[in-house]
């Protein structure tokens, strides 16, 4: 231990450099100001005069023999002596460096009282953490029973009635009854982000990894979304792989990712735009990559470190939409969980670029 180090150790740490015959020659102001003498008044005193009366006896009969020979000793509960007589319980581990032309000891000495109390901390600070994993439990089981189930209910009346199930619609009620479907799908895919973001969370998600055509996922893509790209008025394009090559793993979470990034182009890409998705296999032939580029309004650079953070939105108010931030940290995640990975390339102003590369099935 240098000298630097001895006098730059924490200030919650004693620090002691000795000598062969256990002689201080350094002593940090932090062990210094516990017993009440100034550093350079311990200097050439022996360690154990630190030491009351029956720590010295120890000191003598169990720590020295160690130190000479384990060349250590941890964890020994002994009694400092300050100036004016009182006593600091403290643990003391030490350790005996042997050289070539030197020989010396370094001590470490941590109070009791102080370790209690960062004891102490610790233990508060996992039963808040325990505590607060216990309510997002039960925050979580509010939003799946109590809140999920009457919203379901509600979009589910408000198709049967949109069907004139039970008798035609002025166009006035029409406009409420979309409104209100759409009200509820939106708040159904927020119930379901923050569910699926949790599970992730605590590592609770569950992965079934399967063979998967690429192609058949990019069409189940175009095939769930076809009302809205209709409606959106934007150019679409896709570019299947013409060897239809298989992936690894999870049709539904693979799904659910294409899902959320064809629906960010979407959202992001006005109209008279393009989208284009298309598959892709790596030079090396061990991955399979899905990607969505659009002709949109593109990403700072700044912002392209903090999109795949929760519960980050980046763009203006119009673009944001009313989602909460947290569909692509989800697609990050469950990408990872098939051992893929989402990267994003983008250029203010003309458009991003988002693929996700999964790993090639052998075949």
């Amino acid at each position: 231990m240098s000298r630097n180090s001895i006098h730059n150790s924490p200030d919650l740490f004693g620090a002691i450099r000795a000598d062969r015959d256990c002689r201080m020659t350094e002593v940090n102001q932090t062990l210094a100001n516990w017993v009440e003498y100034e550093p350079d008044e311990l200097v050439g005193t022996r360690f154990d005069s630190l030491l009351d009366g029956a720590g010295r006896l120890f000191f003598e009969a169990q720590c020295l023999p160690s130190l000479e020979i384990g060349h250590s000793f941890e964890e020994v509960h002994l009694s400092l002596q300050t100036r004016s007589g009182e006593r600091v319980p403290a643990l003391i581990n030490a350790v005996l460096h042997t050289g070539e032309e030197d020989s010396w000891i370094e001590f470490g000495i941590v109070r009791m009282s102080r370790r209690a109390r960062i004891e102490d901390e610790l233990l508060r600070a996992k039963k808040l953490a325990v505590q607060a994993d216990q309510a997002k439990s039960r925050f979580l089981g509010v939003i799946s029973h109590e809140l999920r189930t009457p919203i379901q209910t509600i979009s589910m009346g408000a198709e049967v009635l949109l069907g004139e199930g039970v008798g035609p619609l002025t166009d006035r009620q029409r406009e409420l009854l979309e409104g209100c479907r759409e009200a509820g799908s939106n708040l159904s895919h927020l119930i379901n982000d923050i569910l699926d973001f949790a599970r992730l969370d605590s590592g609770k998600v569950g992965i079934c990894l399967e063979v998967v055509s690429a192609n058949d996922c990019l069409k189940r893509t175009w095939s769930l979304l076809k009302q809205r790209i209709e409606a959106s008025e934007i150019n679409l394009r896709t570019e299947f792989h013409d060897d239809n090559p298989f992936v690894t793993g999870d049709s539904a979470r693979i799904q659910q990712i294409l899902l959320n990034l064809v629906t960010n182009a979407i959202k992001f890409t006005p109209e008279g735009g393009q989208i284009t998705t298309r598959v892709a296999v790596s030079d090396d032939g061990h991955t399979v990559t899905f990607e969505v580029e659009d002709t949109g309004c593109g990403i700072e650079p700044v912002d392209l470190t903090k999109i795949f953070e929760a519960f980050v939105q980046v763009g203006d108010r119009e673009t944001r939409g009313k989602g909460i931030g947290l569909g692509l940290a989800i697609s990050r995640d469950l990408a990872h969980a098939m051992k893929g990975e989402i990267r994003v390339s983008s250029i203010p102003g003309e458009g991003s670029t988002f693929s996700l590369g999964l790993p090639k099935a052998a075949e």
